[in-house]
């Protein structure tokens, strides 16, 4: 875990004793993290003291009124300490939604966190499953162990067999009666492990055996989404660190070709159209790019603005934070509201602004999105973007970056600010 994660978990309270030790350790040898530490937890001050005038403003306004007029802060350090408070409500919002804090900027459909660290050699059926020893499996199945025994992870024999792509033991344990739709700790099915890892031979076993290719894993994503993703660098990496948790070799070349074959195939076995709510949030969906979802939804009549509970973002909002272009797409194109504010009275044109995501501004602007909307503090999209880059604003920028788990390249962010100025500037009336 990086310094930046580790202070992050221990200024939101989540650092578990380890990680308290091993951030104790890195800061007596590090005067540069000191330094750190000292600034990301000024910045947390800040932002306690904001939420707690979120509070006072819905339950006593004329207090608040009174405390506003008071306050030194400027207009715009009130602003941009609005923005750290967002992005602690969406981390708050995801952690309830069961999404894995630090990794909700991952837009890529994956399996999460998949590992099995159980020596292959040992005489267990889940190491018997791995290694493809079928005589090994059977003389645990005749000692009554179930076919549908879980390990670490809720891994099953199956899902094992499937990870380590033993064809023949796959088929040993559907004959044996093996469960298809059990998932793992991360809800995970063998059918979406198949598809991701591009066995194509244990799919066919599977969908034969009733796997069904609709189901979602915790992140909301089902097989075919698994596979649907246009191939790039990002997805790369992470089958890299798959190689790592399964100890591996994965042949992505191979993986490559073979995932228009299982769409084909996932595709043909997918049932009909459910006619119930998708079970993965529209704002989940928004986080994560997933826009498989977020069309279920449209097609079973979600309310598209409605906002969650903590920040009050809606679905659009959220898509132009963490610059899901394609879902920002399929939203606007179904009507919904470009010019919603949320707590802190921004708008999707104000956060993808600040988010610097240029395409999703320029398509907001496009479809009509108000360029001369101001939120609660009195500043329009340009008049918050137009802010200087000094020390404060480069500060914010690492703080709300990394509570979202961003990336956060401060000259390619300053560089992007000023042609979103530029292209809200045509737009100002």
């Amino acid at each position: 875990m990086t310094s930046s994660e580790l202070i992050q978990r221990y200024l939101l309270g989540l650092a578990t004793e380890e990680e308290v030790r091993e951030l104790e350790t890195r800061l007596a040898s590090d005067e540069q993290l000191q330094d750190e530490i000292l600034l990301q937890a000024e910045f947390d001050s800040h932002l306690r003291q904001e939420v707690q005038l979120t509070v006072l403003q819905r339950e006593e306004p004329e207090l608040a009124l009174r405390h506003l007029s008071t306050s030194s802060s400027t207009v715009v350090w009130k602003w941009a300490s609005g923005l750290s408070t967002l992005a602690v409500t969406i981390l708050l919002c995801v952690l309830v939604l069961n999404f894995p804090a630090h990794k909700i900027a991952m837009a890529y459909p994956t399996l999460g966190h998949v590992t099995f660290s159980g020596p292959l050699s040992e005489k267990n059926i889940w190491a018997a499953a791995g290694r493809g020893d079928r005589n090994g499996i059977r003389e645990e199945l005749r000692n009554h162990l179930s076919v549908d025994a879980r390990c670490e992870n809720g891994l099953t024999p199956l899902h094992i067999a499937t990870l380590f792509q033993q064809h023949a033991t796959v088929e040993l344990l559907l004959s044996e009666g093996a469960n298809v739709s059990l998932g793992d700790a991360e809800g995970n099915m063998p059918l979406q492990m198949a598809a991701f890892l591009g066995h194509t031979d244990i799919v066919r076993l599977l969908l034969a055996a009733g796997a069904d290719p609709a189901m979602r894993n915790h992140r909301g994503f089902n097989a075919m989404d698994l596979v649907a993703l246009t191939w790039s660098n990002g997805l790369e990496s992470f089958y890299r660190n798959v190689e790592k948790e399964l100890g591996q070799r994965l042949d992505l070349a191979r993986i490559r070709l073979e995932r228009p074959k299982i769409m084909a195939l996932l595709t043909d076995a997918a049932p009909k159209a459910s006619n119930s709510v998708p079970n993965v949030s529209i704002w989940q969906a928004a986080i994560t790019g997933n826009t498989s979802v977020i069309e279920q939804h449209i097609k079973m009549g979600t309310d598209l603005n409605i906002r969650e509970d903590f920040g009050g973002s809606t679905s659009l909002m959220l898509a132009a934070i963490f610059g899901q272009l394609d879902t920002a797409q399929i939203l606007i194109h179904a009507d919904a509201h470009l010019d919603s504010q949320n707590h802190s009275g921004d708008s999707a044109l104000h956060l993808a602004s600040f988010f610097c995501r240029q395409e999703i501004v320029e398509l907001l602007l496009k479809s009509g999105a108000d360029s001369n909307k101001v939120n609660n503090h009195g500043l329009t999209p340009l008049a918050a973007t137009s802010v200087e880059m000094n020390a404060e604003l480069r500060a914010i920028y690492q703080h709300v970056y990394g509570s979202l788990g961003l990336k956060c390249d401060l000259d390619t962010i300053n560089l992007a600010r000023e042609q979103i100025a530029e292209i809200l500037l045509r737009y100002a009336v």
